[in-house]
């Protein structure tokens, strides 16, 4: 990978980890793109430039929370004796890690079009009960 596409992902990674302190901080309809543009320190065109719209930036948020959330449930456990413990795990994750407010989330769904929020629910199944 070349310097400008590193450059570019760290860019991208930026407003993503941005949006997501926002997001799970304030909520979905509190957050403007304008707020994640500027505290990422980038221009509010660049952000459309990775994310088009406001609702697919979130979109991107769930997911890669879900995913690393994922990761971390089947961390250690990874055969079907260990699904109580990973059961519990999940629970911890939902309810105590800082990467995802589980009731914002909850409540930003009513926010969002009926695609997305099947999309949200696509990235939970794939990313928080599939790895149990």
């Amino acid at each position: 990978m070349n310097q400008r596409e590193q450059q570019k992902k760290a860019t991208m990674q930026r407003i993503l980890t941005t949006a997501q302190t926002l997001f799970m901080t304030h909520g979905y309809a509190a957050v403007t793109t304008r707020m994640i543009a500027d505290a990422a320190d980038v221009q509010q065109p660049l952000l459309y430039h990775y994310f088009k719209t406001k609702e697919a930036l979130y979109l991107a948020v769930v997911m890669h929370v879900s995913e690393a959330m994922a990761a971390k449930i089947v961390h250690e456990q990874t055969d079907s004796q260990h699904f109580v413990a990973n059961v519990n795990r999940l629970g911890h994750l939902l309810t105590d890690d800082n990467d995802m407010n589980l009731q914002l989330v909850l409540h930003d769904i009513g926010n969002l079009n009926e695609a997305a929020r099947f999309k949200v629910f696509q990235a939970w199944q794939k990313g928080l009960l599939n790895p149990l």
